[in-house]
């Protein structure tokens, strides 16, 4: 007798989210819960790790300097003009350095407020639209994701834009569902501080998730509410009238004839235009006024560099050697934003599969695959670029937890499943052997925290993988937050400080500082002249133009003190008009360069009898120079 066929096992249809109905009282507690969990992640260990060369010391030192200058308009950075990014990071970071101190602490407290503004929006919008549970899982993904707390302890302009970025899309999800001012004013000054923040990156990514979301049945009408109508419409106008009439009369002529002139037109039609637009206006208010500001005082030379480099030139050319290989950005989502990432490809799938049926899954796939193809097109490619998606990759996250929970099967029984379990339990297992293997090479408290990291991932990912086969997926989930909030908790407060005694930019500044606090010689920048030196004197630094450079500097202002390669120092020790007196060695690791380098401290002086640039002796003692008073020199940058 045959044995009975087995029952096959049903594959899991996800169907559409109904609209989530508001709760009767609004959850505080899990609201505060998830921004402290985001801003303990983001603040742990900023005060103990110095600036990162080469972008962080660059917008703290354009503070520093932009707040003893006054000048709030036009950023310096060592006394020369920085025109690679808008003036609203500067502004925020005056902020941040009043609250948190000119350190990097400081520095970097813009970047962990906004990092946490972000994490909680994405859980209000995933409230909006999925339900409360999808909005929880998709925050604490976020906030547990090493990207984002990575660029939330960084004090660049990356986690300021993303707040703007999910505040536009909230906004855009909003006017999808109904009409709102309130939703179009949001939108368009969220605009107007990301276009303040980092140039067009905003309204272009924006752009690409739109177009995307449209292309795979997301909401549009959110877009068309916000250019409504999209063209200049002169029906109704007593000119638009005469227009046409004067044109069916007789041509251009006609039009001549009629006295009606093509400005008065224009003029008519393009305000009644803006008074439906007003959101335009309010875009122009916001944004304008500090762009013709720098337009006028740096003379045209500010978008000569910030959008004809640092845009057309970076799309059109791999610039700093930033390239990148097809498949860039999704290949690196795998470790930034891990363990996160492994639960994606299921969280794609599932959300494909509704998209023609609920629009809330059109937009977030929009949302999540459209900056990345755009990024995929340009030429420079930064893993930061791309960071404005994963709020959309930690929502469709957050909705596959939430509905794998509600259904009666586990993660290995929908679509991908198996292959995010199988990503989740390798990545994991890697990483906790990374950790042990970096536990073993490295010395004294890099060691602790690495062997407190791998306990953490290795701990987590068991219990998470074996609860996901089991079907408590919530219970997995909450591994994962847990065990991840922990590992990235050592890394800022534990690992990062322990790194600090190895840098080398740091070593180098100390050394300059005692030598000119102690003689009075200026410090000087030769061939090693990385930013964070730069901001850890505390003042603008001259940069030495070779031999000749330092000849004439060191006979018009004295001493000099410079941290010098072997061969910089020879080729000063046989110039014939220069003494140089080594003060030590300083070695160290070269986070530009990724390798150790060892560099000589030397006084440079004019020798006895030379004679100064202005004709007099040259001094061989320091001249009394105020400290951090900029010497009468050329810098470059």
């Amino acid at each position: 007798m045959d044995a009975p066929e087995p029952t096959p096992t049903p594959t899991p249809t996800p169907t559409p989210t109904a609209e989530p109905s508001p709760s009767r009282r609004f959850p505080w507690r899990e609201l505060a819960l998830i921004g402290l969990l985001s801003l303990a992640l983001n603040l742990a260990g900023n005060g103990r790790a110095s600036l990162w060369d080469r972008d962080e010391p660059r917008y703290a030192g354009c503070t520093r300097e932009m707040r003893q200058s006054g000048d709030l308009i036009h950023p310096t950075f060592n006394a020369e003009p920085r025109y690679h990014k808008p003036v609203l990071i500067y502004w925020l970071m005056l902020v941040g350095t009043a609250v948190g101190g000119d350190n990097p602490f400081g520095a970097r407290l813009v970047s962990s407020v906004m990092g946490m503004s972000a994490c909680l929006m994405v859980w209000g919008l995933g409230r909006r639209l999925f339900g409360p549970a999808e909005g929880r899982w998709a925050a604490l993904a976020l906030a547990t994701a090493p990207i984002m707390v990575a660029e939330s302890k960084l004090a660049t302009t990356d986690a300021t834009l993303l707040a703007w970025f999910i505040g536009a899309q909230w906004a855009v999800w909003e006017l999808s569902r109904r009409p709102s001012r309130w939703a179009t004013a949001a939108f368009w000054t969220c605009l107007a501080l990301s276009v303040l923040t980092k140039g067009p990156a905003g309204p272009v990514l924006i752009a690409a998730a739109g177009l995307m979301s449209w292309w795979w049945g997301g909401p549009t009408a959110g877009y068309r509410r916000l250019l409504s109508p999209l063209w200049p419409d002169s029906s109704g106008l007593d000119e638009g009238l005469r227009f046409r009439e004067a044109i069916a009369r007789g041509g251009v002529i006609g039009l001549a004839a009629s006295g009606l002139t093509a400005v008065e037109l224009t003029a008519r039609v393009l305000g009644r235009w803006l008074a439906r637009n007003w959101g335009v206006l309010l875009f122009l208010a916001i944004a304008l006024p500090w762009y013709v500001a720098i337009g006028i005082v740096s003379q045209g030379a500010f978008f000569s560099v910030a959008w004809g480099y640092h845009v057309i030139k970076r799309v059109t050319e791999s610039i700093e050697t930033h390239g990148g290989f097809p498949g860039y950005y999704a290949t690196l989502t795998i470790p930034l934003l891990y363990p996160w990432s492994a639960l994606l490809p299921a969280g794609l799938a599932g959300l494909w599969r509704i998209r023609r049926t609920d629009p809330a899954a059109g937009f977030v796939l929009g949302w999540a695959i459209g900056p990345m193809v755009l990024l995929e097109l340009m030429r420079t490619k930064l893993i930061h670029y791309v960071l404005p998606a994963y709020p959309a990759c930690a929502l469709a996250v957050g909705w596959l937890v939430a509905a794998v929970s509600r259904s009666e099967l586990n993660l290995r029984r929908w679509p991908l499943g198996r292959t995010s379990l199988g990503m989740l339990g390798g990545i994991g297992v890697a990483l906790t052997v990374g950790a042990l293997a970096g536990a073993s090479a490295l010395p004294g408290g890099l060691r602790w925290s690495c062997l407190a990291f791998a306990a953490a991932v290795g701990i987590g990912t068991f219990l998470a993988v074996d609860r996901f086969r089991v079907g408590a997926t919530e219970r997995a989930a909450g591994a994962l937050v847990g065990s991840w909030a922990v590992a990235l908790l050592v890394f800022g407060a534990g690992f990062l400080p322990a790194v600090e005694p190895y840098r080398l930019p740091q070593k180098v500044a100390r050394a300059l500082d005692e030598v000119e606090r102690a003689e009075g010689a200026l410090p000087v920048l030769a061939t090693f002249k990385p930013p964070g030196v730069v901001y850890s004197i505390g003042h603008p630094i001259p940069v030495l133009e070779g031999r000749v450079g330092a000849d004439l500097m060191a006979r018009r202002e004295g001493p000099l003190v410079s941290a010098l390669t072997p061969i910089e120092l020879q080729l000063l020790k046989r110039h014939p008009r220069l003494e140089v007196e080594e003060r030590g060695t300083v070695a160290g690791f070269n986070i530009e360069r990724f390798k150790n380098e060892s560099l000589t401290i030397a006084v440079i002086r004019p020798r006895p009898g030379t004679v100064s640039p202005d004709g007099g002796p040259a001094p061989t003692v320091a001249r009394g120079r105020r400290r951090g008073e900029q010497p009468k020199a050329t810098l470059v940058q």
